[in-house]
């Protein structure tokens, strides 16, 4: 359950009796094991469990928190005081899960267990944990305003509520007998402390914190010399000491100090101080980070911290400190989803008074505004930019890849993202590079490369640390059970001799009870059982599977939505990854709910809304009233994927979703339930096995810093796995040693451009990336030399000519440089010259100049392909966008006359306004499916293609309209910017610019526009 470093903490406490030391972490990770096996055992509410089913792990954690807490205050281990007082915070945490204790008031005696947790976790250096505790905390019934007020400023510090802490006005004292108001005297000043503290770490100046924290831990023991009266406040001596130590550690971890000496300008100071607000301390992997000067201008980095341990932050940071000086920064992320999430953190990132009217990454095909910060993008969109129009990267000082793993997977996209990177770091050679993925292997190789490539120092940050702890496991049944149940299936098989397939009356009796196989270790490395803990994960039996060999199968969908239904009655956050949309779709349906819409704000009320205008029915919406589950898949409009996440992080504790959702989009999660290790493969036309990064990805997920720090991720596998006397069947130790004794960090990197070489033949996308190397003339061997496989030939010292003589000789079959402006846009773009020559020639003689609106060019582009239809082929990058095209217009359907114009009807629809109900008329929706599935494929995954094709098309009307006009700049916007207005779906700049700066959708924004 713990991660490395954690676990090497845990074992660092000094002895404590009847507790091995070195199994501390197992010792935990049971705990937490049995508690979520526990849970699904008592109804909804119940959570007092029966004494001798919590006895022994409840004395344990009692007796370890006691005696550390002892050793805490002695003050003896000072070098142990992280692991001392972590584990005894965690013990806390465990103790209030098996048993609710009530809240209680600070008091002259004692410090609330919540309290004493908080401050414990911080000086541990888990300030995650402390945050979530924090959130937690209530007022006691009789509680003095004076002593509520000091645990809310605690809370608040815990929480990073800097701002808001600061705000609180000073209490009522509660005048009573000279104890109670002295005591009430003592905690005020201790709330004074706090408060200066927090006033530093904003970057303000003032009264030392320490003096008043002292003072109170020196008057906490008072004896009147003339009278001999004497009193002892133990409790605020205690909180005293803690607050000491606490605060301490987070002066360490304060943002503002581990940046200060990176601080360059005013504009800098800034941009600091607000993202202090909204986060004002570093975790320890940070801090070693900027001691190590990743925060250095020239200083590069690879990040393959764990998943969950706050890379985003270090980023953050990075970009920070190259906008400051005014550097510009491209930040490259794999999918539209995290592109959307991080466009969104970095406009919060940068809403200062300087930057507030910035506008991120914004789609334009061919014209982008130079001035941006920050870039955010695909790596095919900033491909495409590289090629189409290389001064949009002459400022950048800094290039991010999120999510970097993709450049060495198995896929058409590696290739790309690899040519994207490569490409860079060709063109930008004096940028700093940082490269962050949870999933990569080979992370020190990566720098070394980097490092080679660029010249300067490249950081390998490793650190196996992570603020979250998740425990993973996986379904398994009882193998005698499962035996009978394999009997039962081959009696049915032989009972139904020819008839095809098993029985109704079989498939109702193949039930047995759920367990689940936790491992008590990070890793499921060992083979010892005591490394691992079963438990029950139902109180009742599910119906297992069989397919039509009469092979027992999990049944892993229903199984898993039992499950979630169990979890979310305990009142825990939910998140099923299933195959595909359709499945999730149809798991989310059979969940009911109670939760209406109307109970949530009103701007999200617009929102939906609008979303409503969007699709021109309310019922074609995903979005549902009362729904018990949410869904989260490709086909969700990026709104609707803000709505659902938001409904998830609200009061709907159950999320089902698809592969998109575990790159990188963050949720509060306790537990992740995987339905299945296996899928469709497309390229084997059969079902196999997923990458282990993909299974590791998803259950990454469970747990989230300061919401659920710790969390379960359970798969349900489709095989049938029986266990029995400590023997388990061989499916388990298939996933043992596939999937989860790897690790995050499970996938090695290859460079694509290796494979390249031994391609027999090449694909379309491989095809595109040979073209732009030649584009790229007497620089192609430069570019090629900055790749990973150069240089991990020049490693083994092994010549690099042959590999370059090899691309080269590659490359020059698909064009030569230079000789005109339509030869250098096919090379760019990977669409045939001859085809260009076409079009332009046609565009003369075709009056190409009066097209006065986005309709006129739509309507003139397509003109030409009703001559020629064959030729929008060759303008799509990837063949599947053509086939999956054809598809939705419906069976049969082929490229020709009436296909085109049934393309530009849509097209033409979707520009002006038209709502995807009215569109979807075109396509072959099912009368059975109320979402508009068609219409949604075509505006989500078809039309930025379409985009992209049209963007050449207007790149060689420029060209043309270049002989009307003396200045390129009076070239109109309209074709400049086509491709752009045909993705976003509006008819003009000034309607774009609406749009997007009110953060519009389409119909909504027409509407709003015309009034």
């Amino acid at each position: 359950m713990f991660n490395k470093v954690t676990a090497d903490i845990l074992r660092m406490l000094p002895p404590v009796k009847g507790v091995d030391i070195e199994r501390m972490p197992q010792l935990l990770s049971k705990v937490y094991a049995h508690i979520v096996g526990l849970k699904t055992k008592y109804e909804v509410g119940i959570l007092e469990f029966e004494a001798e089913e919590i006895g022994d792990d409840y004395r344990t954690l009692s007796e370890l928190a006691f005696t550390l807490e002892l050793y805490l205050e002695s003050g003896k281990f000072e070098e142990k005081q992280n692991a001392i007082a972590y584990v005894a915070a965690m013990s806390h945490k465990l103790m209030d899960k098996l048993k609710t204790r009530q809240p209680k008031a600070l008091d002259t005696d004692a410090i609330p267990a919540d309290v004493a947790a908080i401050l414990m976790f911080i000086i541990g250096g888990y300030i995650a944990d402390a945050e979530e505790l924090a959130n937690r905390i209530t007022r006691y019934e009789g509680e003095s305003d004076a002593g509520w007020q000091l645990k809310t400023c605690i809370s608040l510090l815990a929480k990073g509520k800097l701002k808001e802490l600061l705000e609180i006005q000073e209490a009522r004292l509660e005048v009573g007998d000279l104890e109670l108001y002295a005591q009430e005297l003592l905690w005020i000043q201790l709330t004074v402390g706090i408060k200066a503290f927090a006033n530093k770490l904003l970057g303000g100046e003032g009264e030392d914190w320490q003096q008043y924290v002292r003072s109170v831990i020196q008057l906490a023991t008072f004896k009147d010399e003339e009278t001999g009266y004497r009193f002892d406040f133990v409790g605020v001596s205690r909180l005293g000491h803690l607050l000491l130590m606490a605060m301490n550690v987070l002066e360490h971890h304060s943002l503002l100090r581990g940046v200060r000496p990176y601080l360059i300008t005013s504009h800098h100071y800034e941009l600091i101080l607000h993202k202090i607000v909204q986060r004002p301390y570093l975790w320890q992997n940070h801090i070693n980070a900027i001691e190590q000067d990743f925060l250095k201008a020239g200083v590069s980095s690879v990040i393959t911290f764990p998943t969950g341990a706050g890379k985003s932050t270090l980023l953050e940071l990075k970009i920070l400190q190259h906008v400051a000086v005014g550097g510009q920064a491209v930040y490259l992320v794999p999918t539209h989803a995290l592109e959307y999430q991080v466009k969104g953190m970095m406009e919060h990132l940068l809403q200062t008074e300087e930057y507030k009217d910035i506008s991120l990454g914004k789609e334009f095909t061919t014209e982008e505004e130079d001035d941006e910060p920050v870039k955010v993008m695909t790596p095919e969109r900033c491909s495409t930019l590289l090629a189409l129009k290389p001064s949009a990267f002459e400022g950048v000082t800094l290039v991010v890849m999120d999510e970097f793993h993709i450049i060495g997977e198995d896929g058409h996209r590696s290739l790309g993202a690899m040519y994207c990177l490569v490409s860079l770091l060709s063109t930008v050679p004096d940028a700093d590079f940082v490269l962050s993925s949870a999933m990569v292997e080979n992370g020190k190789e990566m720098s070394e490369w980097i490092a080679d490539v660029t010249g300067r120092t490249c950081l390998n940050l490793s650190m196996a640390w992570k603020p979250t702890s998740q425990l993973q496991g996986c379904v398994v049944y009882p193998l005698d059970r499962c035996l009978e149940l394999r009997k039962l299936a081959l009696q049915d098989k032989q009972n139904r001799g020819n008839r095809k397939g098993p029985s109704s009356n079989l498939k109702k009796r193949l039930t047995a009870t759920p367990y689940c196989l936790f491992s008590l270790q990070n890793t499921w490395e060992s083979d010892k059982m005591a490394d691992y803990y079963l438990t029950p994960v139902l109180d009742h039996d599910v119906t297992i599977g069989v397919n039509k060999f009469w092979n027992l199968i999990g049944n892993r969908n229903q199984v898993a939505k039992e499950l979630a239904k169990k979890f979310s009655a305990l009142g825990m956050k939910i998140i099923v990854f299933v195959e595909n949309p359709a499945q999730a779709n149809s798991l989310v349906k059979q969940l009911d709910g109670e939760i209406g819409l109307q109970s949530y704000p009103a701007t999200l009320q617009r929102k939906i809304r609008s979303i409503y205008e969007e699709l021109g029915n309310a019922n074609c919406t995903y979005i549902k009233d009362e729904m018990g589950a949410v869904p989260h898949h490709s086909l969700l409009l990026p709104e609707e994927r803000h709505v659902m996440e938001t409904l998830f992080r609200g009061k709907h504790d159950i999320m089902v979703a698809t592969a998109t959702l575990a790159q990188g989009v963050n949720l509060p999660v306790d537990v992740v339930l995987i339905a299945g290790e296996d899928r469709y493969d497309v390229d084997k036309d059969g079902r196999g096995q997923m990458d282990a990064h993909e299974i590791l990805n998803a259950a990454g997920r469970a747990g989230r810093a300061g919401f659920r720090s710790q969390g379960a991720a359970i798969l349900v596998s489709n095989s049938v796995i029986g266990i029995q006397n400590n023997e388990l069947t061989d499916a388990w130790f298939s996933l043992k040693n596939n999937i989860f004794s790897k690790g995050d960090n499970c996938l090695t990197v290859n460079d694509p451009f290796g494979k390249l070489m031994e391609e027999a033949e090449v694909n379309k996308e491989q095809k595109l990336v040979l073209m732009k190397l030649n584009l790229a003339g007497e620089n192609e061997r430069r570019i090629l030399s900055k790749s990973l496989y150069a240089f991990q030939l020049r490693k083994r010292k092994k010549e690099t000519d042959e590999f370059l003589e090899k691309m080269v000789h590659l490359s020059s079959q698909y064009g030569e440089v230079g000789r005109d402006i339509l030869l250098e846009l096919s090379l760019k773009s990977g669409i045939d010259r001859q085809l260009l020559e076409d079009f332009y020639h046609w565009l003369k003689e075709s009056n190409a100049d009066r097209a006065s609106t986005v309709i006129d060019l739509l309507k003139l582009y397509c003109c030409w392909l009703f001559e020629r239809p064959v030729a929008l082929k060759e303008l799509l990058i990837y063949e599947s966008t053509l086939e999956q095209m054809l598809k939705l217009f419906g069976d049969g359907q082929e490229l020709n006359v009436n296909f085109i114009r049934k393309l530009y009807a849509v097209l033409k629809q979707y520009v002006m306004g038209c709502d995807l109900q009215t569109i979807g008329a075109s396509f072959d929706e099912s009368k059975n499916d109320p979402y508009l599935t068609q219409t949604r494929k075509f505006v989500i995954k078809v039309l930025p293609e379409l985009s992209y094709a049209f963007s050449v098309l207007a790149m060689v009307h420029i060209q043309v309209l270049k002989e009307f006009y003396l200045l390129e700049e009076d070239i109109p916007m309209i074709v400049k910017n086509f491709a752009t207005y045909l993705k976003e779906g509006v008819t003009s700049e000034d309607m774009l610019r609406f749009k997007t700066e009110r953060r519009m959708m389409r119909v909504e924004a027409h509407r709003r526009f015309k009034e």
